[in-house]
């Protein structure tokens, strides 16, 4: 049952990336180029550093064992995060917040549900390592672009942007805590319906997405329609 719930939540997940990437505005020709640079430079220090740590959970002695799934955990958080960055650097004008919101809780939710569907009932430990690759992706990004609130203050919208991975990092937390604890107090051994548990906070945060989707795909409609007009 839990793996049926959990490619429900995965597939409404994808459906949010792929609605996010389509509506995506980048309007990249309006930054400046030492933004770019910024922006590419922390994307491949950070894949390169999350790479770093996903290899140290290789070896098999103490403190890993063969078999521990925390490295898969964390290499999945890490690539959701990365690609929570790639949202969050999107526009958020005309609407398009509701869009971005879309893209980061579908992300949010993606690395949950896959790890669920890969692990099943021994997920505890990848849960934890995706809840850590996401917060390392935060973490990094909250560090390095802090002096971007200055420019907030001047009028600008960078700290609005990446304040966003924070709220990725949060959401994906949330939804790794609530998983676990599911995992914990529902174990296979107490029933039928121990996969239900297991699967029902991704899948409530699936029914999110879609109606945030669908929410955004009234107002760009609104808008485009009210372009027209004039």
């Amino acid at each position: 049952m839990y793996l049926t719930l959990a490619a429900i939540a995965l597939g409404a997940a994808v459906i949010g990336l792929i609605y996010a990437a389509i509506s995506a505005q980048t309007d990249e020709k309006l930054r400046p180029a030492a933004d770019s640079r910024l922006y590419w430079s922390l994307l491949i220090w950070t894949a390169v550093l999350g790479l770093v740590l996903f290899a140290a959970t290789w070896p098999s002695h103490p403190p890993f064992a063969a078999g521990l799934t925390l490295g898969w955990g964390f290499l999945i958080g890490l690539l959701v995060g990365l690609y929570a960055t790639v949202e969050a650097r999107r526009s958020f004008a005309d609407g398009q917040w509701l869009v971005r919101s879309a893209g980061l809780l579908a992300a949010a939710v993606a690395g949950p549900a896959l790890i669920l569907i890969i692990f099943g009932a021994a997920s505890a430990s990848a849960l934890i390592g995706c809840a850590l690759g996401g917060v390392l992706v935060a973490a990094i990004w909250r560090s390095a672009l802090a002096p971007m609130e200055v420019r907030q203050d001047e009028g600008g919208d960078e700290s609005l942007r990446y304040r966003s991975v924070e709220l990725f990092a949060l959401l994906n937390c949330a939804l790794v805590a609530g998983t676990w604890l599911a995992l914990e107090k529902y174990p296979a051994s107490s029933g039928a319906l121990s996969g239900v548990y297991w699967a029902l906070p991704v899948l409530l945060a699936a029914v999110v997405v879609v109606a945030t989707v669908i929410a955004a795909g009234f107002v760009n409609s609104a808008e485009d329609a009210a372009r027209y007009r004039r």
